[in-house]
This record gives structure tokens, sequence and C-alpha cells, in this order.
């Protein structure tokens, strides 16, 4: 085999091998895409513990609070500041005595499954 030839077959291997790099290895891969968007849907939460449950009944300890924070949204909620904000409540109101607490709930809030929360629930 000529050198000429040796050198156009040695560049046709390289180039073969670096097309079939870049396709496999980039982002407009399908299944590279697939994986992104299915690695979003997971929360990924240091924790200082198991949970023994996520039911609000049965929950003591500090580490199964931190995630219902982020399964559950209450009346109310708090702020970046650490200040009292609406949460599932739109608005409150106290009564003069401080013993009555009314809240008026959002109208779009839902549970999870779509039902419209009311104040029944």
């Amino acid at each position: 085999m000529s050198k000429n030839k040796l050198i156009i077959v040695l560049l046709a291997v390289l180039l073969g091998g670096y097309a079939y790099y870049v396709y496999f290895s980039s982002d407009n891969n399908a299944n590279d895409k697939q994986a992104k968007q299915e690695e979003q849907k997971v929360l990924r939460w240091g924790n200082f513990g198991d949970p023994a449950s996520l039911d609000p009944h049965y929950t003591s300890y500090e580490w199964e609070y931190f995630i219902q924070t982020n399964l559950f949204e209450g009346l109310t909620s708090y702020g970046p500041g650490g200040e009292l904000v609406a949460g599932v409540a739109k608005s409150w109101q106290i009564s003069e005595d401080g013993l009555t607490y009314t809240f008026f709930l959002r109208e779009d809030a839902k549970w999870s499954n779509g039902d419209i929360v009311t104040a029944d629930d």
C-alpha cells in the first residue's frame, strides 16, 4: 500500500471515530435529552436520617419535617426573610381577642389529584 493511501485510510478511520464520538456524546442525542428530562424530575434532598413516616400524624423528627415542608403547602408559609406569607390561604383575619383566625382560601388551590381545596377539607 502506498504512503498516500495509508494516510487516507488513517484519516478516514480517525474522522469516522471522531464523527461517532460527536454523534453519540452530543446533547442533540434523543436519549441524552430524555435522560436529562427524567433527571430533572428527581428531587435530591440531603437529610439527617431516613423518615419513619411522612404522615404528619406520625412524624416527630426534624428530618421528616424538612421533607414535609416540600411535600405539603399549609395555609401560610415562610417568605425568604422568614416572614409569614400566604400559602393556600390568600389572606386571613384575626379576631380582636386573638382567639379566632379566619382564613380565605385561594380559588386556584387544588389537591395533587386536581380536586379543588374547600374549607370543609
